[in-house]
């Protein structure tokens, strides 16, 4: 098993490119598990079909892209302050 200063110095030697491509996937990742419980919450509270939730997440996911495309939302880098200054 790897200790965490290992897994840091490895990823240390990704290029950028690389390693924002792993927090990409990560993200969608996270957010499919998001969504997948929020389906679950959702139908069994309010009766929501699946092609009801699969509309919404579509219609969201082209927003969130439209509004980045735009200027109007940007993805964290990890730097609140940098990713302020604009």
């Amino acid at each position: 098993m790897s200790t965490v200063q290992e897994i840091e110095a490895a990823l240390s030697r990704l290029p950028i490119e690389e390693l924002e491509a792993i927090e990409k996937s990560i993200c969608r990742l996270k957010q499919k598990q998001h969504d997948a419980e929020g389906y679950e919450y959702l139908q069994r509270e309010y009766g929501i079909t699946r092609e009801e939730w699969d509309r919404f997440v579509r219609r969201r996911d082209q927003e969130t892209q439209t509004d980045r495309e735009a200027g109007r939302m940007k993805l964290f880098t990890g730097d609140i302050e940098e990713d302020l200054k604009d």
